[in-house]
């Protein structure tokens, strides 16, 4: 690869963004980044009022400051992970003036009302390239004028997500048997993770149940102390993984998931994942060897309840996934390496503009 490579990241430099970040430098590309997100240091009814209308002041001043950046940056590749708010316009600015491949990494389902934007869905055929995770989605990006939809596999950030020893204060806090984080999942006004994380918690003694929006859940009378409701993030995120015997993962039935990257974030911290049985996670990892899959609350149940009891079994599945996140490639770092292979050989393929 050329020492010219550069790539132009318009996205919030943190967590699996920046990981991915850094996994384009362990490739060789040379990583500049886009001004911060224009919702930045705004009063909350400036902020909302342009984020309900997709568009306003601020959100026009930031396409223009995207522009400038990218011109002065002069990237080979402009990398989009916030499409929602930039205009089909500044995209074609941009190619117009420097000629660079677009790319957008987009996991979130832009089906979602509350992710629906006019300005991607204008901007799908002017992307080169879509990562995304829904696989529907991919022939739809296709026919909608995409040069190259392709599968976004979600990674983990191996600085923040890693086997941890604990301290006796963080067992105090965070050791379970079993424990679930994430939020509520509303689908429709029903909380679709309420019934099957209930009927885990009356079964396994010792669950626990970690996310902010689970304050907002009218959780059953005969359940208490289950609910944690904090936002836990960065090493606190991977100790309450590491402090439960088994993590469940119950993809987001809102956001039409099927793997995100809690999928692999559990194994990559040493734990045993209990997950719903998609496709995806049947390709992530091969089932009752790497991770353990159950496919009804019934199933659920039981199957916390056997590998709970079962601490043999329960760790060689736990080091097995461990071992397999390792071996397969599945941080941050190497997923973008895999990413940026594909958008080079589109490159080189000439199947831009």
């Amino acid at each position: 690869m050329s020492d010219s490579q550069r790539l132009f990241i318009i996205g919030d430099c943190h967590w699996n963004t920046a990981s991915r970040a850094v996994g384009a430098k362990m490739a060789g590309w040379e990583v500049l980044w886009s001004i911060p997100s224009w919702t930045n240091e705004l009063p909350v009814w400036r902020r909302v009022l342009q984020y309900r209308f997709r568009d306003g002041p601020d959100i026009y001043k930031y396409n223009r400051s995207v522009v400038t950046g990218a011109i002065q940056a002069k990237p080979n590749v402009v990398w989009v992970e916030d499409p929602m708010f930039l205009y089909v316009s500044t995209l074609r600015t941009i190619r117009e003036k420097i000629g660079a491949t677009l790319v957008c990494a987009y996991s979130d389902d832009p089906r979602d009302p509350a992710k629906k934007s006019r300005h991607f869905d204008q901007a799908v055929s002017t992307y080169d390239v879509i990562f995304t995770t829904k696989d529907e989605l991919l022939q739809r990006y296709f026919d909608a004028g995409c040069h190259c939809p392709a599968k976004f596999w979600k990674g983990y950030d191996p600085e923040r997500i890693r086997p941890v020893n604990l301290t006796t204060a963080d067992l105090e806090n965070y050791q379970s048997a079993v424990t679930f984080i994430g939020h509520v999942d509303f689908v429709h006004g029903h909380a679709t993770r309420l019934a099957p994380l209930a009927s885990v918690a009356r079964a396994v003694p010792g669950t626990k149940i970690w996310g902010c929006s689970w304050r907002h859940v009218k959780w059953p009378n005969d359940l208490p102390n289950i609910i944690r409701p904090h936002q836990i993030d960065g090493l606190e995120y991977s100790k309450a993984i590491c402090a439960a015997k088994l993590t469940i993962q119950i993809p987001s039935r809102l956001a039409r998931d099927t793997h995100s990257s809690r999928s692999v974030e559990i194994p990559a911290c040493g734990t045993m994942m209990l997950a719903e049985r998609t496709t995806d996670h049947q390709i992530l990892f091969e089932e009752d060897k790497e991770a353990v899959f159950f496919g009804s609350v019934s199933e659920l149940v039981d199957k916390a309840k056997y590998y709970v009891a079962y601490e043999k079994e329960r760790e060689k599945i736990a080091k097995a996934g461990y071992e397999r996140c390792l071996r397969s490639g599945y941080s941050n770092y190497e997923r973008m390496k895999q990413m940026l292979g594909l958008v080079q050989k589109v490159r080189d393929r000439n199947w831009i503009g």
